[in-house]
């Protein structure tokens, strides 16, 4: 997809500046965040067992970096062409990801104390 971008930045007028192209990698962002909230659905997540859940979530992590991983690959191909600042196209994207992080962490947490849970200490022979 990054790649098609990168085609149509070298070789469409209409979208040949920073400007639209910002615009264009923002409501793909925006699409991709989208898909991904929905996939993490907060009432499936809370219901189901937490080791699930955490699957679920590190899957969507990886996608998601993954995603960010192939922006940042495009962009080392064109090199100076794309003189915008990447912050402009992932500023909510930082934030989702931030946000991602700490739900991560929650589930982590989580799982963590349920294997506490199953260890027992002392007993009868020690």
């Amino acid at each position: 997809m990054f790649h098609i971008i990168g085609l149509v930045y070298d070789h469409c007028q209409h979208y040949a500046t920073a400007s639209r192209i910002v615009v264009l990698l923002q409501e793909i962002c925006n699409l991709v965040m989208k898909q991904a909230s929905e996939h993490l659905d907060p009432m499936e997540l809370f219901k189901g067992e937490v080791d699930e859940a955490l699957m679920k979530i590190d899957e969507t992590f990886e996608t998601l970096d993954e995603f960010n991983n192939e922006y940042q690959e495009i962009r080392n191909r064109m090199g100076d062409k794309w003189d915008f600042a990447p912050e402009l196209v992932f500023a909510k994207w930082n934030e989702f990801m931030n946000r991602m992080q700490k739900i991560k962490e929650l589930f982590s947490t989580a799982n963590t104390f349920l294997k506490l849970e199953k260890v027992e200490i002392g007993g009868v022979k020690g």
